[in-house]
């Protein structure tokens, strides 16, 4: 035999050496029948290496394609309940009946009713960074409510960056009622959305649109995804009934210390020579510990019945301003309030003529409050109806008042109250 032909020498188990005739004519033989014996164990490889790839796709295009997929994913995120899931991902229409989403890290509860996602594809990614681009033609949904979880005990804080991998194009949004926690419901929002726009630089909300409280307001936001998180936003606001009045408000710079302006204008009342209004300048940080960083607030014959079917009607002049320094410097609270339609509560009104009050407190502790000086003088429409003056202290839940009452009369500030005439120190 040739040598080239000669079997490699087998290390692994002594055994005798066949005589070479013998190979020259079993070797081509054995070859293929080892040939043979591989191939069921590579094709049993090869198929397992592809599922292993395949399977995810497949799973995927199952989730993408079939209506019974979706719902089954649904039911895999954690504290999401779904009722009533139609449609498919590559139909771009589903229907979600009601979806309730208890949130991860006692974030809060999210319950949306009749969902609805109408022209949904999802495209190559516009730009680098991002996966993939989304788009939409209308998200819209009956009610959706928002319950806070409990308090964390921890600073809340602001992220470096605001980019997300996946973009989304100018969506439309609508939503009949929108309620967070207790607050007053945001009626017939209208907005368009925008996700990391100008090349991933932006998030944008355009054409705001949504009553609030007898209001027809509309504005539009935006803010940079890289720090500092610059922010600029616009809201407008019309008195849909009577008293007639119109406002306007806007917020702009880093999101951690944003600069507001408000103004309102109203319209004189029947019988009132001033027409309402007010003009406000202040300095927020919305995540600190004390958000109002600096106030200087005035109104003019301000009724807040206008603003709010829940508040009572006044005629209010207010001069107030807050001013702090720094972290461990003390904050400063000055205020008058004057009411030029005092009444009783019981009659739609407030029993206030006048207040004014100095109140000192601490950025680092906003639960402790110094009340230098307090000065308040009940009226009803006939006339005086008291006065209580004093100082106090209010620390976490407990509240200390030395407060010194004058000619007190409760039955001049509500209808049903005792008939009494109260006087004298009250700690």
């Amino acid at each position: 035999m040739d040598e080239h032909n000669a079997p490699a020498p087998v290390q692994s188990a002594p055994a005798p050496v066949p005589p070479a005739a013998d190979h020259s004519q079993a070797g081509p033989a054995a070859s293929g029948q080892r040939r043979t014996q591989r191939w069921p164990h590579a094709l049993g490889l090869l198929v397992f290496v592809l599922a292993v790839l395949v399977a995810p796709a497949l799973g995927g295009w199952a989730l993408f394609t079939r209506p019974a997929a979706l719902p089954l994913a649904l039911g895999l995120v954690p504290g999401l309940r779904t009722e009533g899931v139609q449609g498919t991902l590559a139909s771009g229409t589903l229907r979600i009946q009601h979806l309730d989403w208890t949130l991860p890290a006692q974030a809060g509860r999210l319950q949306i009713d009749q969902l609805a996602l109408d022209g949904l594809t999802l495209g190559r990614a516009a730009r680098a960074g991002t996966w993939a681009t989304l788009r939409w033609q209308q998200l819209s949904a009956a009610r959706v409510q928002y319950t806070s979880g409990p308090p964390s005990g921890k600073p809340a804080t602001l992220p470096a960056d605001l980019g997300l991998p996946l973009a989304l194009e100018r969506g439309a949004v609508q939503i009949g009622t929108l309620q967070i926690d207790q607050l007053p419901p945001v009626q017939q929002l209208q907005a368009w959305l925008s996700l990391g726009t100008d090349q991933g630089r932006l998030h944008r909300v355009d054409a705001l649109r949504f009553t609030l409280e007898g209001a027809q307001f509309s504005g539009q936001a935006q803010v940079a995804t890289a720090a500092p998180l610059t922010t600029q936003a616009q809201l407008s606001a019309v008195a849909l009934g009577q008293p007639a009045w119109q406002a306007q408000a806007s917020a702009g710079g880093p999101l951690r210390r944003l600069a507001v302006q408000a103004d309102l204008q109203g319209q004189a009342a029947k019988g009132q020579l001033a027409a309402p209004s007010l003009q406000a300048q202040a300095t927020v940080e919305p995540l600190a510990t004390w958000p109002l960083a600096a106030l200087a607030l005035s109104t003019r014959a301000l009724d807040l019945a206008a603003l709010s079917p829940r508040l009572p009607h006044t005629a209010l002049d207010i001069a107030a301003t807050v001013q702090s320094q720094g972290l461990d410097q003390p904050v400063q609270v000055q205020a008058t309030v004057d009411n030029r339609l005092p009444g009783t509560l019981d009659a739609g009104r407030l029993p206030l003529r006048r207040l004014a009050l100095a109140v000192q407190g601490e950025v680092a502790h906003p639960d402790r409050l110094t009340l230098h000086r307090f000065d308040l003088q009940l009226a009803d429409s006939q006339g005086d109806a008291g006065r209580a003056t004093g100082q106090g202290q209010w620390a976490g839940e407990r509240l200390d008042l030395a407060l010194t009452l004058a000619g007190l009369q409760p039955a001049r500030l509500h209808s049903r109250a005792a008939a009494l005439d109260i006087a004298g120190p009250l700690t």
